[in-house]
C-alpha cells in the first residue's frame, strides 16, 4: 500500500498541513456553494496524490493510474481537471472500474459512495503493492481505506487512516 511514512507524515504536518487546509478551504467554495461535492472530491483525489511517499521500489509512479468505482460523476469531473491541467498531468491517467479485480494495476482506487462490493477484499487487494484506497461510506476506515470523505457542517473534509496509511 503506499504509504503515508512517519516521515512522510511529519513533512507532510508541516508543510504539506496548510496546503490541505488552504486546499480544503479553497475547494470547498469558502462556504459559497459554488462547488459540488462531487468537484471537491475530485479535487482532492487530484492533491492527494502529490502528497503520497511511494514505496521506495515503486518511486513516483508514472503514468498514476486512478481507478474510480462506484462513482462515474467523480471519475468524470477527476477526468476533466487532468484535461484542464494539461501537461501537468500527462502522467496521469483516470479510469472507471466496475469491480476491484479491475483496479490490480491502479495506484490509486477511489470507492465512491455507489460501491457496495465486499471491504473485506481491500486490505487484500492493497497489500504489498502500493495502491492508495480512498473511500466514502460512513465506515470506510474501517473497511481499509487510507483515507475517508465525510462531509462536517454541509462542507467535504477527509479523514487519515494512520494504520491503513
Amino acid at each position: 500500500m503506499a504509504e503515508l511514512t512517519e516521515s512522510g507524515l511529519r513533512s507532510l504536518s508541516r508543510s504539506g498541513f496548510m496546503a490541505l487546509a488552504c486546499l480544503a478551504a479553497a475547494v470547498s467554495g469558502a462556504g459559497t456553494g459554488s462547488y459540488s461535492d462531487t468537484d471537491v472530491k475530485a479535487a482532492f483525489l487530484l492533491r492527494f496524490a502529490s502528497y503520497v511517499s511511494w514505496p521506495e521500489e515503486q518511486s513516483t509512479p508514472s503514468p498514476l493510474r486512478i481507478a474510480v468505482l462506484g462513482s462515474p460523476e467523480t471519475a468524470a469531473k477527476l477526468r476533466a481537471l487532468v484535461d484542464d491541467r494539461g501537461g501537468a498531468n500527462q502522467s496521469l491517467g483516470v479510469r472507471s472500474i466496475s469491480s476491484l479485480e479491475e483496479a490490480r494495476d491502479a495506484h490509486m482506487l477511489y470507492l465512491g459512495s455507489e460501491h457496495r462490493a465486499d471491504s473485506r477484499a481491500l486490505p487484500l487487494l492493497a497489500d504489498g503493492r502500493g495502491l492508495l484506497v480512498i473511500t466514502d461510506s460512513a465506515r470506510g476506515l474501517a473497511a481499509g481505506g487510507a483515507i475517508n470523505f465525510i462531509t462536517v457542517d454541509q462542507r467535504v473534509r477527509f479523514e487519515v487512516s494512520l494504520e491503513a496509511a
